[in-house]
């Protein structure tokens, strides 16, 4: 009958779908399954008795932490793997996960592994049920790398709030700094060199550059100090520097740099800085003198997390290595010594290290150090590899050279107004001056109404108050797009931010300057370089 073959259709419908549903839950249960066997295999996990007697199962995860395989980790008690001072704390936790028997505890130690690495970890303990028996489950996580981000981040906040001080006191510094060298460098023209004042002021023109060398530190510890880079051959960056600080010296350096070293892209002043500081102090802890070892290698990161020293992204990088034989670095000093103002120096000003430590980040690498007390010291600098050709660096040759033309300086500081008005009239020039950008643009344009435009136009960046050399050039740029300017600045590290070519600026001069290197300046610009 139609009513029994229907029936017969429907229950084999009835059959199928069930044998779906079933194949569903099955999958479901092989999904879960292998979720849960994955998590087994990549948690280090490791399982106890009630009594604590010794680990009765550990996965490999927690073998390889521990730094052996499972089956040594088996019979051994855990707590033999912790530091003294956690062990009791860590036993006290166990108790109380014994008692309540359905709550989770967490705890964090520091652990001691068999290759006698320490560790930071957080252990989640529970009970569970393993063969039968009531057991303590423990799942240890690794903390260490995401402590040592945790301290970066740490750190890069302290740099930060320092850098905004550090960074106005630069500023104004430069400015006074600014005056006194203009001073100098106008009277030693007036006085024959076999005069003694002369040489007086030569004594004085050179602490003013140590000091412009102390702001510099400043600047590049400061906010915003960003690299001005140019893709050089590091090798003979670091051999040429090198070479100048230790001679006087009873400390020898040896260089090995292979022909193949791959390029990279460096603000020069600032890496030169790094290499200067890093010798000085190789200097500083042999007093008996001895030989320093300055190498390079390329260098591939593959997976920066084995290291957790460095936190650099995946790539090529120069990795340079200097090694000094001197007396080391404590082990409770060596995680502070690019803290900004920590030294173990007596004159020391803690910015050294600090600084260094600002540049190499700031260039997008890393550097660490390796030290024992008594044993010397290795640093290690990453610097990504370049993708550009090797470029030439110009070098001033210190002479004065003399011009002519209608100048306008804008600059806030009658002290520097003053003396920067002396030095371009010694050079030739005829002076007109104005002290924010809004004066500035307002004699540019009577003066070339009367057909009488400046020859160049020097611009303070920073002015307090009013308009900055950047706004006052977007304005000018509008009204004579042929105008040769100057970006005249204590605050260095703007220089890359806006980019003097992009804003109209022709060149820049760093606060202090000498009447040399304000020639210099000035003489290429008139020249159209």
């Amino acid at each position: 009958p139609v009513f029994e073959k229907d029936g017969v259709v429907s229950g084999v419908r009835v059959i199928a779908r069930q044998v779906t549903e079933i194949k569903n839950v099955q999958k479901k249960i092989k999904e879960s399954e292998e979720y849960f066997r994955r998590t087994v295999e990549l948690l280090p996990v490791a399982l106890f008795n009630h009594n604590m007697e010794g680990i009765l199962f550990a996965n490999t995860a927690a073998a390889k932490l521990l730094g052996t395989c499972p089956g040594e980790l088996c019979g051994r008690p855990l707590v033999e793997f912790f530091l003294p001072e956690y062990r009791e704390v860590f036993n006290e936790k166990l108790n109380e996960t014994k008692k309540e028997n359905d709550s989770s505890k967490r705890l964090t130690v520091k652990m001691v592994t068999l290759t006698e690495e320490v560790i930071d970890a957080e252990l989640l303990i529970t009970p569970s049920i393993y063969r039968g028996e009531q057991v303590v489950q423990v799942i240890v996580f690794d903390m260490t790398r995401r402590k040592k981000i945790r301290e970066e981040i740490m750190k890069a906040d302290k740099l930060e709030s320092l850098s905004l001080l550090a960074g106005g006191i630069a500023h104004d510094f430069n400015n006074i700094m600014a005056a006194v060298l203009g001073n100098i460098s106008l009277s030693l023209k007036e006085v024959k060199e076999e005069d003694k004042i002369y040489k007086r002021l030569k004594s004085a023109e050179k602490a003013v550059q140590q000091a412009k060398e102390l702001t510099r530190q400043l600047h590049t510890f400061a906010r915003g100090g960003d690299p001005i880079q140019t893709t050089v051959s590091i090798g003979d960056l670091i051999r040429d520097t090198g070479q100048f600080i230790l001679c006087g010296t009873n400390v020898r350096c040896n260089y090995r740099f292979p022909d193949d070293l791959y390029l990279v892209d460096v603000d020069v002043g600032q890496f030169s800085q790094v290499i200067n500081n890093l010798i000085i102090n190789a200097v500083h802890s042999m007093p008996d003198g001895g030989s320093i070892q300055i190498k390079a290698e390329n260098v591939f990161i593959e997976e920066p997390e084995g290291d957790p020293e460095l936190i650099l992204s995946r790539g090529r990088y120069v990795k340079v290595i200097i090694q000094d034989s001197g007396i080391g670095i404590e082990k409770k000093n060596l995680k502070k010594i690019f803290d900004p103002f920590f030294s173990t120096k007596v004159e020391g000003s803690g910015l050294g290290l600090a600084t260094t430590y600002s540049i190499v980040k700031r260039h997008g690498g890393g550097i660490k150090a390796e030290s024992e007390s008594g044993e010397g010291t290795v640093f290690s600098i990453f610097l990504p590899v370049s993708p550009n050709k090797v470029q030439d660096m110009r070098k001033e040759n210190g002479q004065v050279r003399r011009g002519s033309g209608s100048i306008l300086v804008m600059d806030d500081e009658k002290a520097i107004r003053d003396v920067l008005g002396e030095m371009l009239t010694f050079l030739g020039y005829q002076v007109d001056f104005a002290n924010r950008g809004e004066e500035a643009i307002e004699k540019y344009i009577k003066m070339m109404d009367l057909n009488k435009p400046y020859d160049i136009v020097i611009l303070d960046l920073t002015v307090p108050g009013g308009m900055g050399g950047k706004q006052a050039m977007s304005l000018l740029k509008n009204i004579d797009p042929n105008i040769k300017a100057v970006v005249s600045t204590g605050y260095s590290e703007y220089l890359a931010e806006i980019n003097c070519r992009d804003y109209g600026f022709r060149g820049f001069i760093l606060k202090p300057y000498s009447i040399e290197q304000l020639s210099e300046v000035l003489s290429r610009l008139k020249a159209g370089a």
